[in-house]
């Protein structure tokens, strides 16, 4: 199985399978997913848009635009104007 890992990582799974720390290479590898799913749920949860798929993304930007008035005059927004 190609995982990319470097070769530091791959060297402390390897250890890590062999002094019983986990039964086989695919138990530490689920376990070390479990525990990123684990650490990230809280950012996910918080961002709705991380749960959507990117056509649904796009879909909502283009809703939310499209709520918007058009502006028919001019409107200076270099970033000169800004200062």
């Amino acid at each position: 199985m190609v995982t990319g890992l470097t070769s530091d990582n791959e060297r402390f799974l390897e250890q890590a399978v062999a002094t019983g720390v986990f039964p086989s290479r695919e138990d530490a590898l689920n376990q070390a997913v479990q525990a990123l799913r684990e650490k990230t749920k809280v950012v996910v949860d918080k961002n709705p848009a991380m749960k959507q798929s990117t056509e649904e993304w796009i879909k909502d930007i283009k809703e939310w635009a499209d709520s918007h008035r058009p502006v028919h005059t001019f409107v200076d927004d270099s970033r000169e104007s800004i200062y």
